[in-house]
């Protein structure tokens, strides 16, 4: 088994509240190596109507 499969099932096992910490992690040794890890996505609908929301309130 790879370190990657490794880490993969490692992260499977872990509640979803608790990724941001892997995520901070992974950032972090990618900024040690000089590397930008940041994933590339987009806002499903839900996100983005609520950001909507939040914006007309803001007004």
């Amino acid at each position: 088994m790879s370190y990657q499969e490794i880490a993969k099932d490692m992260i499977d096992k872990l509640p979803a509240d608790k990724m941001i910490y892997v995520i901070n992690i992974l950032e972090n040794i990618g900024e040690m190596c000089g590397i930008k890890l940041y994933p590339n996505y987009e806002s499903n609908k839900e996100t983005v109507e609520a950001i909507k929301e939040v914006d007309k309130r803001a007004i």
